[in-house]
């Protein structure tokens, strides 16, 4: 007589013999991991109004972009214009990665902060949305990237420079609202790793009304191992955008665990832990509205930010901590 097995047995047989592997510290981490989340089971309804999740793209093929966003069960994907795409960018290539989710969010590749592409200048912003424009009319335009971090935020430099880029980000503003008028606006994700808070509220305080013209508010957080950890900027940037921006509609444009030695297994079940059922300390706001992780990086050659990559077993870690067979 043949007999059904459980995917939960199933899931059970598969851990304990991971946890007979004796010397294998990534086969500690899911056990450990799985035993955290199978104790708060009764949380495994949904309780953040979380509705776009996905990843940023910033080195791989098409082909690599498609299954990871496959493998996670992802909706929006995070592009950006000069670069992260190995076939290139054209109308084709944008077209494809427009069709694979609902959500495309594109980032500009100036207003960062740093030298020739410091401000959002207005014409560079335009010519670099509209061909993204043309292909998907729908898409999110995030106008800038950490503006506040970088060469800024490091070294703490003058309320003039916070001044002179709200004034360019402004007419990038108009100028997005005018020519684009379908898209939806995000303001430049504001940095919060190395940042100090009062350089966090000063930037806020002298641009923040502009910021509130978009239509979401970007920002971004990182940690060393997991969401609880309180020396990271994470509380702090929480707590900036309560004080600045708590009347409008948040994205998370960026997030990510640092540490290497956190297997990509389990920052996938963490990633989803964090946006999907609000484990954190703080917990993510009801008005998060989107989230994307950093990030997709197929360049084997480099380490720099490779850590952050967790395809394709993160992914599939995402998919299955988020499914409704879980447990």
């Amino acid at each position: 007589m043949s007999r059904i097995i459980s995917r939960r047995r199933i899931l059970k047989s598969a851990t304990n013999l991971l946890a007979g592997v004796a010397g294998i510290t990534g086969c500690e981490q899911i056990v450990a991991t799985r035993n955290q989340v199978q104790s708060q089971a009764q949380t495994k309804t949904r309780n953040t109004n979380v509705k776009a999740y996905g990843v940023v793209l910033t080195n791989a093929y098409l082909s690599e972009l498609r299954d990871c966003i496959s493998r996670g069960n992802y909706n929006t994907i995070k592009v950006v214009t000069a670069w992260g795409l190995k076939e290139g960018w054209n109308e084709d290539t944008r077209r494809q990665v427009c069709e694979m989710t609902p959500n495309t969010i594109v980032l500009t590749a100036v207003g960062n902060g740093v030298e020739k592409d410091a401000f959002p200048y207005t014409n560079i912003v335009l010519e670099q949305i509209k061909p993204w424009y043309e292909v998907n009319p729908e898409i999110f335009i995030e106008i800038g990237n950490e503006p506040n971090g970088n060469v800024w935020g490091r070294n703490r430099r003058s309320s003039e420079f916070v001044k002179e880029w709200r004034s360019y980000f402004q007419q990038a503003v108009k100028a997005c609202r005018q020519e684009f008028p379908k898209a939806k606006l995000i303001s430049s994700g504001l940095a919060s790793l190395g940042i100090h808070k009062p350089d966090l509220y000063r930037w806020c305080d002298i641009a923040g009304d502009v910021m509130s013209e978009c239509d979401y508010i970007g920002f971004h957080f990182y940690v060393k191992n997991d969401w609880y950890d309180q020396d990271t900027g994470f509380p702090d940037i929480i707590s900036t955008m309560k004080k600045y921006f708590s009347h409008k509609a948040w994205m998370l444009t960026e997030f990510g665990i640092e540490n290497r030695k956190v297997i990509p297994y389990v920052k996938g079940i963490r990633y989803a832990d964090l946006i999907n059922f609000g484990k954190s300390n703080p917990v993510l706001p009801k008005n998060v509205w989107g989230a994307t992780y950093f990030h997709l990086d197929m360049n084997r050659t480099s380490d720099l930010h490779h850590n952050f990559n967790i395809y394709p077993s993160g992914d599939d870690a995402y998919r299955r901590r988020t499914s409704s067979d879980y447990f």
